[in-house]
C-alpha cells in the first residue's frame, strides 16, 4: 500500500485555518489525515477485491455467499410452477408483445388527456336550466364517443395491421386450430388493453365532472342582502338555473326543479357519461368484415353499478343537499308579500269595497298595492347562490301582475259605480232638457213648465251640481288609476258637459214661454173685450124681451128665453174657464 505522500500533506496544509497551523495542532492534524488516508487506501482495496469477480479468482479468494434470507424455502431456482404460469401469461395474455406497447404508446401520446366531458368547455357556457345541462352533456358524450370510435379505433386497427408480420411470428403455423386459439388469446388481451384504457377515460371523465361541482361543496347561505363587495361579476359560473313560482293553494313559493330532481338529474349525467362509451365495438370490427361469433362485440367499460359510478354520484348529491339551503333563506325577503299568495286576500278586498263607497279607503287600498308592485319591482330577478342561479323572474313578475289585479277589483268598482252614477245624471239632464224644450199645448201646460223653470235652478240644477262634484272626483280617481275606455272618455265627456249645453236650452225656453205667456194673457184679455161685448148684448136681448107682452107670439118668447138661458149658461162656463185662466196667469 502506497504511504502518505510528504508533497500532499505540505500542499494541504496551506489550506488549514491559521489558528490549526500551529506546532501542536498541525503535528495531531498530521497524525489524523495519515490515519484517513490508511484506512481510505485499506477500503478501496477491499472494495476492489470483493466487488470483481475476476479479480477475486486471479487472487484465489474465495468469498462465502450472502446469507440468504428466504421465505420458507432453500436457495433454489425458481420453481417450476412459477416458470409454466410466466410462460402461459407471455403465450396467452401477449403483455409484451410489441403492438401492445404500440397501442399504450399511442394512447399515451394523443389520448391520455381525452376527456368525455371537458370542464373548461362546460364552464364556459354556464349556466344551464337542469334540461338543458342534460341535453348538452348528452350531446357532448355522443360526440365524443364517435370520436373515440372514428379515431382511436382506428388509429389502434392500423396498429395492428402493420404490425401484421410481428402478429403472425407470434402464432404458431403448423396447427391451425391452435393458431385459432392463440389469435382469440392475442385478441382478448387487445381487448383487455383497450378496456382499460376506455376505462381510465371514462373514470378521468367521472373525476373532471365532480370537480367541476366539488367546488361548490361549501354550498350557500343566503342570510340577507350581499355585502357590497361581493356584487361584482361572479369568480365563478353558475352551472344550474332553478325557478321560483308562486303556489297559491299552500300560499308559498315553489320552486323548479326540485333539489330531488336535481339529484336525480346530475345522476342521470353521469350515467349518460359512462353509458356514451359501452357500446364501442371491439377491434375485430374494424379489421374483420364478419365478425359476428364474438362472445362480447364491445369493449368492456366501466359499468353503472361500480363503486367509482357511485362515489361519483354521492359526493354530488352532498353538493346539491349543501347548496338547497340558499334558495328556502332567499324566500324570506317575500314574507312582506305573502298576501299575495293567499286567495284569501280576494276576499277580503271583495268584502271592502261591497261596504259603504269611500274613495279615500279605497285610494289607501291600491297605494298599498302599488307600494308593494315597486319594491317587488326592484327586486333582482337572478340571485347567485353558487351552486344554483335563483331565477325569479316569473315570481316577481306574477306578484306585481297580482298586485294589478288585486287594484283592478278596486278600480271596476269605482269604474261601475261611476258610470252608473253618470248615467243618472245624463238621465236627469235629458229629462229636464225634455221637459222644457217640449212644445205645451195648453195653458195650464204652459204655467207647469213656467213653474219648473222658476224652480230648476234653484233646487235640481243645484242638486245636480253636488251630483257633478261627486262625479268629479271618482274621475280623478280614475285617471289616476285606470285606465278609460273610448266608451268611458265619450259618457264622462256627455256628462260634465252638460251643464254648458242645457244653460242655453234653459234660457230659451224661459224666453219661450215668456211670449207664450204673453201671447195667453194677450188672449185672455181680447176674450174679455169680446165676453163684455157679448154680455151687453145678451142685456140688450134681456131689456128687448122685457118689453114684449102680446100673449100671440108666447110660442117665440119660450124660445127667445131657452136661447137666452143657454147664452147665460155658456157665458157662466166661460167666465169659470176666465177665472181659472186669471188665476194660473197672474
Amino acid at each position: 500500500m502506497r504511504t502518505l505522500d510528504v508533497n500532499f500533506s505540505n500542499r494541504m496544509c496551506p489550506a488549514l485555518p491559521c489558528y490549526s497551523q500551529q506546532t501542536d495542532s498541525s503535528f495531531q492534524q498530521w497524525l489524523e489525515i495519515r490515519d484517513a488516508y490508511s484506512g481510505a487506501m485499506r477500503k478501496a482495496i477491499l472494495d476492489y477485491v470483493l466487488l470483481d469477480p475476476f479479480e477475486q479468482e486471479r487472487l484465489g479468494i474465495d468469498l462465502l455467499p450472502k446469507r440468504s434470507n428466504t421465505a420458507g424455502r432453500g436457495r433454489l431456482p425458481w420453481h417450476e410452477s412459477v416458470k409454466t404460469a410466466r410462460e402461459k401469461l407471455t403465450d396467452n395474455l401477449y403483455i409484451t408483445h410489441p403492438v401492445m406497447s404500440s397501442i399504450l404508446l399511442n394512447f399515451q401520446t394523443r389520448y391520455k388527456n381525452f376527456r368525455l366531458i371537458e370542464a373548461e368547455l362546460l364552464s364556459q357556457v354556464f349556466p344551464f336550466t337542469l334540461d338543458q345541462l342534460i341535453n348538452h352533456v348528452s350531446m357532448v358524450t355522443e360526440n365524443r364517443s364517435i370520436v373515440l370510435q372514428d379515431h382511436w379505433l382506428k388509429d389502434c386497427s392500423e396498429i395492428i395491421a402493420e404490425d401484421r408480420e410481428i402478429v403472425e411470428a407470434w402464432m404458431p403455423h403448423d396447427n391451425e386450430e391452435l393458431r385459432m386459439v392463440k389469435m382469440d388469446h392475442f385478441f382478448g388481451s387487445v381487448a383487455t388493453l383497450t378496456s382499460n384504457l376506455l376505462r381510465s377515460i371514462v373514470e378521468g371523465s367521472l373525476q373532471e365532472l365532480v370537480q367541476i361541482f366539488e367546488v361548490y361543496q361549501q354550498g350557500n347561505s343566503y342570510e340577507g342582502d350581499y355585502p357590497m363587495d361581493s356584487l361584482g361579476l361572479p369568480v365563478k359560473p353558475h352551472p344550474i338555473i332553478i325557478f321560483a313560482k308562486p303556489q297559491l293553494e299552500g300560499s308559498q313559493v315553489m320552486f323548479t326543479p326540485t333539489v330531488d330532481d336535481v339529484i336525480e338529474g346530475l345522476n342521470r349525467i353521469v350515467d349518460l357519461l359512462v353509458t356514451s362509451v359501452q357500446q364501442i365495438p371491439r377491434i375485430e370490427h374494424q379489421l374483420f368484415q364478419a365478425v359476428d361469433n364474438l362472445e362480447i362485440k364491445y369493449i368492456s367499460s366501466v359499468r353503472n353499478e361500480e363503486e367509482m359510478v357511485l362515489s361519483a354520484k354521492a359526493t354530488l348529491q352532498t353538493v346539491v343537499t349543501n347548496n338547497s339551503h340558499g334558495p328556502l333563506r332567499y324566500c324570506s325577503i317575500y314574507e312582506p308579500y305573502k298576501c299575495l299568495l293567499s286567495l284569501e286576500t280576494e276576499n277580503k278586498i271583495e268584502a271592502t269595497i261591497k261596504k259603504e263607497f269611500n274613495l279615500r279607503i279605497y285610494t289607501n287600498e291600491i297605494e298599498k298595492l302599488r307600494t308593494m308592485a315597486l319594491e317587488l319591482a326592484s327586486l333582482p330577478v337572478h340571485v347567485p347562490l353558487n351552486l344554483l342561479l335563483l331565477d325569479v323572474s316569473e315570481l316577481n313578475q306574477w306578484l306585481i301582475d297580482r298586485t294589478r289585479q288585486l287594484a283592478h277589483i278596486v278600480i271596476n268598482k269605482v269604474v261601475s259605480v261611476s258610470e252608473k252614477f253618470n248615467r243618472r245624471i245624463c238621465q236627469q239632464y235629458d229629462s229636464i232638457m225634455r221637459k222644457i224644450t217640449n212644445k205645451t199645448d195648453s195653458t195650464h201646460k204652459l204655467v207647469q213648465v213656467q213653474n219648473y223653470l222658476d224652480t230648476l235652478r234653484s233646487y235640481e240644477m243645484l242638486q245636480l251640481k253636488d251630483k257633478l262634484d261627486i262625479a268629479a272626483e271618482n274621475l280623478l280617481f280614475l285617471m289616476d288609476y285606470a285606465s278609460l275606455s273610448k266608451k268611458d272618455i265619450t259618457l264622462n265627456g256627455n256628462t260634465f258637459s252638460w251643464p254648458d249645453r242645457i244653460s242655453p236650452l234653459i234660457r230659451n225656453s224661459e224666453m219661450r214661454l215668456q211670449r207664450e205667456h204673453d201671447m195667453a194673457v194677450s188672449k185672455l184679455v181680447d176674450w174679455q173685450n169680446d165676453f163684455t161685448k157679448r154680455i151687453a148684448g145678451t142685456a140688450a136681448w134681456v131689456k128687448t124681451f122685457h118689453r114684449k107682452d102680446h100673449m100671440s107670439e108666447a110660442q117665440h118668447y119660450v124660445t127667445d128665453l131657452e136661447g137666452i138661458n143657454r147664452q147665460l149658461e155658456q157665458f157662466t162656463e166661460e167666465v169659470s174657464l176666465t177665472i181659472v185662466l186669471c188665476q194660473i196667469l197672474v
